[in-house]
């Protein structure tokens, strides 16, 4: 469907290095935010810093990217120097903000084998850094709650924690909890009060929206992205979808829209993969579209829901404004 809006998908993966993805990005009306992991899951960070900064090279009213920096070395002399050295260059490249990942207190541990949190004072020169420059910091801290949950077969998060176990920690005394993970990047989030943080997936609290209402109005600085959460807005909605809508309405300015589709490698090694991908991403925007734009009742998460018919003035912040303002500006 195209909506007659242009839209910014503010949470992406997305290396498509190609004309036909161009013409039809643009014939939907979509601009995307690129964003680097600090993980191979997704490539090297060296390959997705070259992937993205390229696609803006070339298409830079269609694309944005937002890099990160490599954990390698951390705790040794020079390691936070250099990280500051590496963002500086991918912001003069063209880069639109900075991201850590959900390995900073789930994975990356001390010299002891502690677990290390983004609170650590270790980080705080590359925030501070990124503070005085302006950049926002995208932050995916911590799981879903899910995580710490039973599986549950009818949890959205079911399927992506049997196909990724050492994310799923229920049971587990060695670990981290949600809730240390979570005041870990309030921290930040307080800390630096002129830093813009945007709190990926609904800030990981996807399971509980009050909570993300108390840090919204807590913190002026502090936003959220939608990135992979439909399927819980649209439990939530089911409950009560115009408590969700008004939730949506109150925060406009602090929302962005985003769909986290991922794509592991330039599409120009593999081109014929493009109308599959086209047509996937097709039904993808569509689906997102109907839940917040329109009353209809479609199927998401195994359940019919009815969508949440949000105002134009509200469609138009998430899914365009808010980006434009952060990512797009410079």
């Amino acid at each position: 469907m195209v909506s007659g809006m242009h839209r910014i998908d503010a949470h992406a993966h997305l290396p498509l290095d190609l004309p036909q993805p161009w013409d039809w990005l643009s014939d939907q009306d979509i601009s995307v935010v690129n964003i680097c992991v600090a993980s191979d899951e997704l490539g090297s960070l060296d390959n997705q810093r070259t992937w993205y900064r390229q696609l803006v090279a070339e298409q830079s009213s269609r694309f944005a990217w937002i890099t990160s920096f490599s954990l390698d070395g951390f705790g040794e002399a020079g390691w936070a120097e250099r990280a500051i050295e590496q963002l500086t260059r991918d912001f003069a490249a063209g880069a639109c903000g900075c991201k850590i990942w959900k390995n900073v207190g789930m994975e990356l541990r001390d010299a002891d084998g502690a677990f290390v949190f983004v609170d650590d004072p270790r980080f705080a020169p590359i925030i501070e850094f990124l503070q005085q420059g302006g950049w926002p910091l995208l932050m995916h801290i911590a799981e879903p709650i899910a995580g710490w949950l039973p599986l549950d077969p009818k949890s959205p998060h079911y399927r992506y924690h049997i196909s990724a176990p050492q994310w799923h920690w229920y049971g587990r005394e060695d670990v981290p909890s949600h809730e240390r993970l979570i005041a870990s990047r309030d921290a930040i989030i307080d800390r630096y009060p002129d830093l813009t943080v945007i709190g990926a997936h609904l800030g990981s609290q996807e399971h509980d929206l009050s909570a993300v209402s108390e840090r919204l109005a807590r913190w002026p600085n502090y936003m959220i992205d939608t990135g992979a959460r439909l399927s819980d807005l649209a439990i939530h909605a089911r409950q009560d979808r115009q408590a969700v809508a008004q939730w949506f309405r109150r925060w406009s300015d602090r929302i962005l829209w985003g769909v986290d589709v991922v794509r592991v490698g330039p599409l120009s090694a593999k081109p014929a993969e493009w109308e599959e991908l086209r047509s996937w991403l097709e039904a993808r925007y569509d689906i997102e579209w109907r839940f917040f734009a329109t009353d209809e009742e479609q199927n998401i998460g195994g359940t019919p829901v009815r969508g949440l018919a949000l105002d134009a003035a509200t469609l138009e912040k998430i899914m365009y404004a808010n980006a434009a303002r952060l990512y797009f500006s410079r």
